[in-house]
């Protein structure tokens, strides 16, 4: 197994279920991660610790997944941030993937991605 233990990458979401399984994830695949589950702990963390990556799921609080994407690139403008586009999705403004289904290999292959080349992303919808 290839391990990208240099690489951190912050994980929020709302949901401890998720979190346990996107750790496990990570884990499995080598990289080093950390866990949030609200807006507050995830802007307490950005101002102590720089990430390579960061994934923001679903969040229920007063800002949407986006809105926070935008305060972390704010904090650190060199991360990238991978953003559930689930809220978008149901916009007739946005075009629909052909298939909702995303297989965690392919997850593994964009934040592969993503990691390696950090300076060309800033906020990736999925």
């Amino acid at each position: 197994m290839t391990t990208h233990q240099e690489h951190r990458i912050l994980i929020v979401d709302d949901s401890f279920r998720n979190l346990n399984l996107m750790q496990k994830l990570l884990t499995s695949w080598g990289y080093s991660d950390c866990s949030v589950n609200n807006t507050e702990h995830t802007l307490n963390r950005l101002e102590q610790d720089h990430f390579d990556l960061i994934i923001v799921d679903k969040v229920f609080s007063s800002i949407r997944e986006l809105d926070l994407a935008h305060k972390i690139r704010a904090i650190q403008p060199d991360t990238p941030v991978i953003c559930s586009a689930e809220e978008y999705m149901s916009s007739p403004a946005v075009s629909k993937p052909k298939s909702a289904f995303r297989p965690f290999h392919t997850l593994k292959s964009l934040l592969k991605k993503v990691v390696e080349n950090r300076e060309s992303y800033g906020i990736v919808m999925i």
